[in-house]
Formats: C-alpha cells, structure tokens, sequence
C-alpha cells in the first residue's frame, strides 16, 4: 500500500505543476513492461513518473517470479538536430515482489537517452542507465535464513520506448 501511495503523490504533484505538455509512453520487452508519464515541465525540464512489472512463469531451474517497480525520473532535456532530444538525469525506484519469499528495496541511478520525433508529438527512444540497487529478502528460511539478507549490487540497464505528448 505504501508504494502506490508513493506512486500515486508523486504523480499527483507531478500533474498540479502547469506543465506545457503531459504524455504517456511504453516499453515492452515480452515478460516485462514499463508505462511512462512524461511530464515536460519547461522545454529544457521532466519530471517522469513510471510503473514497471515483471513476470516469470516457473521452469525447472526456478519457480515463479514477479516484481513491480514505483519510479521517478528527473530529466534535462536538450535539443538536437533533425527532430531529436537527449536526456540526461537520474531515475530511482521502490521495487517489490515475490520469488519463493518476499523481497523488496530500491534503486537509483544516472540515465543518458535520446528521443527522435518523426512526427509531432510522438517520439521514439533509448536510454542507457547505471544503477545501484539494493534488496531485502525475506520470507523463506529454507533458503534465506530466520532473518533473511540484504543484497547490494550495480548494473546497467537499456530500454527502448515510444511516447506519445498531449499538447
């Protein structure tokens, strides 16, 4: 409940601001799926809420997994020639789910992106992302212990999205 809570105040104070353009995005990648809420607060400005899921269907290494992600990204935004924009900024992130016990904790981290228009208001992108992420787990002694561990590590991340902006 606290997460959706978190989401749901960041997005809400998100849309209070009198920003010149909203719009909605999407990446998909077969078992995982991010929705994005851009939100341009200047031209040079975003702020963007998103929600990511992820899920596993058991196979004979692992049983299933799921994981749901609250984020938040703060971006620069600079124009580039021939329709384009990089971004440069930061995304972090609350991260819960479940895989034989529970777990749950946070990441952040420095992005680098670019978006191309071929046609106004819709855009189509990249971004490259260094994230520290780290994890509570919890839940089943048989394989994490009474108190269950905590786990700390880096990796990088690339998503391709599209986006769509209300003017």
């Amino acid at each position: 409940m606290k997460k959706i809570m978190f989401f749901a105040t960041t997005l809400l104070l998100s849309l209070n601001v009198n920003a010149a353009e909203y719009g909605f995005g999407a990446t998909l990648n077969g078992e995982s799926s991010t929705i994005y809420i851009p939100i341009n607060i200047t031209k040079e400005f975003r702020v963007e809420p998103y929600f990511s899921s992820f899920k596993q269907k058991p196979n004979e290494y692992s049983g299933p997994y799921r994981a749901n992600q609250y984020g938040l990204g703060l971006f620069k935004v600079k124009e580039a020639p021939y329709n384009t924009n990089i971004i440069m900024g930061v995304r972090a992130a609350y991260t819960s789910g479940d895989s034989s016990g529970k777990f749950d904790g946070y990441s952040f981290g420095p992005v680098l992106g670019f978006e191309y228009y071929p046609i106004e208001n819709f855009s189509v992108g990249a971004d490259v992302s260094w994230q520290y992420t780290q994890m509570k787990y919890s839940g089943a002694p048989q394989y994490y212990g009474d108190d269950g561990y905590t786990t700390k590590y880096y990796r990088t991340t690339t998503s391709v999205f599209i986006k769509y902006y209300f003017k």
